[in-house]
């Protein structure tokens, strides 16, 4: 709620309506046109952060590295005014996906290259949903000890794609748990990312 509070100089100094004050006239009516000003900027505002509220992030962690992430990813959503739910994939299923206006996914790498076995039936799931319209992007915690570095982001990248969705970002591969300086480019995806979906979010 937004409550604009005028001052009027005129009641203030106790000043008539006549030709004495026309500066205070002019003064007010300045302060008018602002208080419109600031309203209709706050408003538009609210309708920016409405478009950017239907965004889902799933993820699947074991060491807790890729929710480290998520955390941070979703926590570049909101400083610019977007809303995100945030779920384990143990916890969702990919017809959800379909209910919003863009999605995130995020896993780590597991093996030599495989997803997760958490993960599986979600992705087996996806072949079942349609995401035409939809921005989307992929994350995830990887091992460079391993042959294929992050090869489960790049699964979910093409998953997605086959599905319709538009993958707005390249997949964000860290190394591990995330540095300070990692975690940093984690909320730079996610602030970017709300970006690029305001464009999606009236989807029919």
């Amino acid at each position: 709620m937004i409550i604009i509070i005028t001052y009027d100089i005129t009641e203030k100094a106790g000043l008539e309506d006549t030709h004495c004050n026309k500066g205070t006239h002019s003064f007010r009516n300045t302060i008018d046109t602002y208080n419109v000003m600031l309203l209709w900027r706050r408003r538009t505002a609210r309708e920016e952060t409405a478009a950017l509220a239907d965004i889902v992030l799933i993820y699947a962690s074991m060491t807790g590295n890729t929710e480290e992430m998520a955390d941070a990813i979703a926590a570049g959503i909101r400083s610019e005014g977007g809303e995100v739910v945030v779920k384990s994939v143990m916890d969702a299923n990919a017809s959800e996906l379909e209910r919003y206006d863009a999605v995130l996914l995020g896993a780590y790498t597991w093996g030599d290259g495989e997803l997760p076995d958490e993960f599986l039936d979600f992705y087996e799931e996806m072949d079942d949903i349609r995401l035409t319209g939809r921005k989307a992007a992929v994350f995830g915690s990887c091992d460079s000890c391993y042959p294929e570095y992050g090869a489960a982001v790049d699964l979910l990248v093409n998953k997605l794609r086959e599905t319709g969705a538009d993958v707005v970002l390249p997949g964000l591969k860290v190394e591990l748990s995330p540095s300070t300086e990692e975690a940093e480019a984690c909320r730079r995806f996610g602030s970017e990312f709300v970006k690029l979906a305001a464009s999606g979010a009236a989807r029919s």
